[in-house]
Protein backbone atom coordinates (compact mmCIF):
# COMPACT_ATOMS: atom_id res chain seq x y z
CA UNK A 1 0.00 0.00 0.00
CA UNK A 2 1.29 3.12 -0.75
CA UNK A 3 1.50 6.02 1.75
CA UNK A 4 -1.15 9.06 1.75
CA UNK A 5 1.25 11.29 1.37
CA UNK A 6 4.69 9.73 0.49
CA UNK A 7 7.90 12.14 1.70
CA UNK A 8 10.90 12.23 -0.73
CA UNK A 9 12.41 9.81 1.44
CA UNK A 10 9.90 6.78 -0.17
CA UNK A 11 9.37 8.06 -3.34
CA UNK A 12 12.43 9.29 -5.82
CA UNK A 13 10.33 8.54 -9.37
CA UNK A 14 7.11 9.04 -10.33
CA UNK A 15 7.55 5.16 -11.13
CA UNK A 16 7.86 4.07 -8.18
CA UNK A 17 4.02 4.96 -7.72
CA UNK A 18 3.25 2.43 -10.21
CA UNK A 19 6.51 0.04 -8.39
CA UNK A 20 4.20 0.28 -5.51
CA UNK A 21 1.48 -0.70 -6.93
CA UNK A 22 2.05 -3.99 -8.77
CA UNK A 23 1.71 -7.06 -6.47
CA UNK A 24 5.23 -8.25 -4.51
CA UNK A 25 6.80 -4.72 -5.04
CA UNK A 26 7.36 -2.07 -2.35
CA UNK A 27 6.89 1.88 -3.12
CA UNK A 28 11.15 3.18 -2.85
CA UNK A 29 12.80 0.21 -3.91
CA UNK A 30 13.70 -1.30 -7.16
CA UNK A 31 16.33 -3.88 -7.07
CA UNK A 32 19.48 -4.41 -5.02
CA UNK A 33 20.66 -0.52 -5.37
CA UNK A 34 16.85 0.62 -3.56
CA UNK A 35 17.74 2.68 -0.86
CA UNK A 36 20.75 4.86 -2.61
CA UNK A 37 20.31 8.38 -1.67
CA UNK A 38 21.23 11.39 -4.36
CA UNK A 39 24.01 13.98 -3.85
CA UNK A 40 22.22 17.17 -3.65
CA UNK A 41 23.80 18.77 -6.10
CA UNK A 42 22.85 16.45 -8.63
CA UNK A 43 19.88 16.99 -10.95
CA UNK A 44 16.52 14.78 -10.65
CA UNK A 45 17.35 11.92 -13.28
CA UNK A 46 13.48 13.04 -14.75
CA UNK A 47 14.08 16.27 -15.68
CA UNK A 48 14.19 17.20 -19.28
CA UNK A 49 17.84 18.31 -19.32
CA UNK A 50 19.40 15.16 -17.68
CA UNK A 51 17.61 13.33 -20.52
CA UNK A 52 18.92 15.25 -22.99
CA UNK A 53 22.44 15.56 -21.20
CA UNK A 54 22.27 11.75 -21.40
CA UNK A 55 20.97 11.58 -24.91
CA UNK A 56 23.55 13.54 -26.54
CA UNK A 57 26.85 11.84 -26.83
CA UNK A 58 25.00 8.82 -28.05
CA UNK A 59 22.90 11.05 -31.23
CA UNK A 60 25.51 13.38 -31.97
CA UNK A 61 28.11 10.79 -32.86
CA UNK A 62 26.57 8.82 -35.78
CA UNK A 63 25.07 12.32 -37.21
CA UNK A 64 28.02 14.06 -37.15
CA UNK A 65 29.84 10.84 -38.57
CA UNK A 66 26.74 10.63 -41.09
CA UNK A 67 26.51 7.20 -40.55
CA UNK A 68 24.18 5.52 -42.40
CA UNK A 69 20.32 5.24 -41.04
CA UNK A 70 20.73 1.24 -40.46
CA UNK A 71 23.71 1.75 -38.93
CA UNK A 72 21.87 4.30 -36.24
CA UNK A 73 19.55 2.31 -36.12
CA UNK A 74 21.49 -0.77 -35.02
CA UNK A 75 23.60 1.73 -32.75
CA UNK A 76 20.65 3.00 -31.00
CA UNK A 77 19.35 -0.73 -30.36
CA UNK A 78 22.33 -1.59 -28.82
CA UNK A 79 22.60 1.68 -26.43
CA UNK A 80 18.86 0.80 -25.45
CA UNK A 81 19.44 -2.44 -24.67
CA UNK A 82 22.74 -1.69 -22.48
CA UNK A 83 20.80 0.93 -20.68
CA UNK A 84 18.00 -1.15 -19.85
CA UNK A 85 20.06 -4.05 -18.51
CA UNK A 86 22.33 -1.33 -16.52
CA UNK A 87 19.11 -0.35 -15.04
CA UNK A 88 16.94 -3.23 -14.74
CA UNK A 89 18.79 -4.19 -10.88
CA UNK A 90 18.99 -7.67 -11.47
CA UNK A 91 21.68 -9.61 -12.51
CA UNK A 92 20.15 -12.24 -15.36
CA UNK A 93 21.97 -15.02 -16.49
CA UNK A 94 23.84 -15.17 -19.82
CA UNK A 95 23.56 -10.97 -20.01
CA UNK A 96 25.65 -8.66 -18.86
CA UNK A 97 26.03 -7.92 -15.24
CA UNK A 98 25.10 -4.60 -13.89
CA UNK A 99 26.78 -4.40 -11.18
CA UNK A 100 29.37 -1.96 -12.20
CA UNK A 101 26.44 0.56 -13.08
CA UNK A 102 24.63 -0.32 -9.49
CA UNK A 103 27.88 0.99 -7.39
CA UNK A 104 28.02 4.23 -9.40
CA UNK A 105 24.36 4.40 -8.65
CA UNK A 106 25.19 3.69 -4.77
CA UNK A 107 28.62 5.57 -4.87
CA UNK A 108 27.99 8.14 -7.82
CA UNK A 109 31.76 8.97 -7.77
CA UNK A 110 32.80 5.64 -8.85
CA UNK A 111 32.32 3.43 -11.56
CA UNK A 112 31.24 6.00 -15.09
CA UNK A 113 31.48 4.36 -17.69
CA UNK A 114 30.08 1.68 -19.67
CA UNK A 115 33.10 -0.73 -20.41
CA UNK A 116 34.93 0.27 -17.91
CA UNK A 117 38.39 1.09 -19.34
CA UNK A 118 38.58 4.59 -18.35
CA UNK A 119 37.78 4.21 -15.34
CA UNK A 120 40.16 2.03 -14.84
CA UNK A 121 42.67 4.29 -16.23
CA UNK A 122 41.42 7.28 -14.26
CA UNK A 123 41.32 5.00 -10.51
CA UNK A 124 37.04 5.77 -10.47
CA UNK A 125 37.19 1.68 -9.89
CA UNK A 126 39.21 1.29 -6.90
CA UNK A 127 36.53 1.39 -4.06
CA UNK A 128 34.45 -1.32 -6.33
CA UNK A 129 36.94 -3.55 -7.06
CA UNK A 130 37.09 -3.88 -2.99
CA UNK A 131 33.92 -5.32 -2.89
CA UNK A 132 31.84 -8.12 -3.03
CA UNK A 133 29.64 -6.57 -5.83
CA UNK A 134 33.72 -6.35 -8.25
CA UNK A 135 33.09 -10.64 -7.67
CA UNK A 136 29.94 -10.54 -9.05
CA UNK A 137 30.85 -8.64 -11.83
CA UNK A 138 30.87 -11.16 -14.41
CA UNK A 139 28.18 -13.21 -16.99
CA UNK A 140 26.08 -14.87 -15.63
CA UNK A 141 26.21 -18.50 -17.06
CA UNK A 142 23.81 -20.46 -14.80
CA UNK A 143 20.16 -20.44 -13.24
CA UNK A 144 21.79 -19.74 -9.56
CA UNK A 145 21.85 -16.16 -8.32
CA UNK A 146 25.47 -14.81 -7.97
CA UNK A 147 24.35 -13.82 -4.54
CA UNK A 148 24.20 -17.29 -3.43
CA UNK A 149 27.33 -18.35 -4.50
CA UNK A 150 29.21 -15.04 -3.44
CA UNK A 151 27.04 -14.07 -0.55
CA UNK A 152 27.76 -10.13 0.93
CA UNK A 153 29.86 -10.63 4.25
CA UNK A 154 27.99 -10.99 7.30
CA UNK A 155 27.58 -7.68 8.91
CA UNK A 156 29.41 -7.01 12.31
CA UNK A 157 27.18 -5.75 14.79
Amino acid sequence: MIPANPGPETLSAPSDLIQGSLPGTTPGKRGPTAGASRPPWSPPSNSPLFQVSNMLPAVVGPLVMGSHLSSIVVWSSLALVITTISHCGYHLPFLPSPEFHDYHHLKFNQCYGVLGVLDHLHGTDTLFKQTKAYERHTLLLSLTPLSESIPDSPKME
